[in-house]
C-alpha cells in the first residue's frame, strides 16, 4: 500500500464526523466541494465519495463498493471506497485488505460511478 493511499485516508478520517442517516432520505455529498483535511460529516457513503474523489483527483483509480455488515444483515447496507484492493471505510482505522473484511459484497461501481456491477462468486 502506498504512502500517499495511507495520508489520504488519514486526512479525511481524522476531520470527518459521522452521522447516521435520518428519515430514510438519503442525500449524498457532492465531494468536489471538499478540500483535503477540511471537516466534513456524513455517512458511510459520504466518507467513501470523499475517498472515490480525492483518490481520483491524484490519479489513482478507485471505485465505490456496496456491501453488506453481516451481524447487521439484513437491514444495513453499506458503502467502502476500493482503491487497488485496498479498501477505505469509515468503519476501519485505515486502509485495509478487502479479504481482511467480513462484509458480503453485492455491487461496485466504475471508476467515475455511472455504471455498477454485481459482484459474484
Amino acid at each position: 500500500m502506498s504512502t500517499m493511499l495511507k495520508e489520504l485516508f488519514a486526512s479525511i478520517r481524522d476531520n470527518f464526523s459521522a452521522v447516521a442517516e435520518k428519515g430514510g432520505n438519503d442525500v449524498w455529498m457532492d465531494p468536489k466541494t471538499h478540500k483535503l483535511g477540511d471537516h466534513a460529516s456524513g455517512d458511510c457513503e459520504d466518507f467513501a465519495l470523499l475517498c472515490w474523489w480525492h483518490a481520483k483527483a491524484r490519479g489513482v483509480p478507485a471505485r465505490l463498493v456496496l456491501c453488506s455488515i453481516p451481524e447487521k444483515w439484513p437491514n444495513n447496507s453499506h458503502i467502502v471506497c476500493e482503491v487497488n484492493g485496498w479498501v477505505l471505510d469509515v468503519r476501519q482505522h485505515g486502509p485495509v485488505p478487502r479479504q481482511h473484511l467480513p462484509y458480503f459484497w453485492h455491487f461496485i461501481s466504475s471508476e467515475d460511478l455511472n455504471d455498477w456491477y454485481e459482484i459474484t462468486g
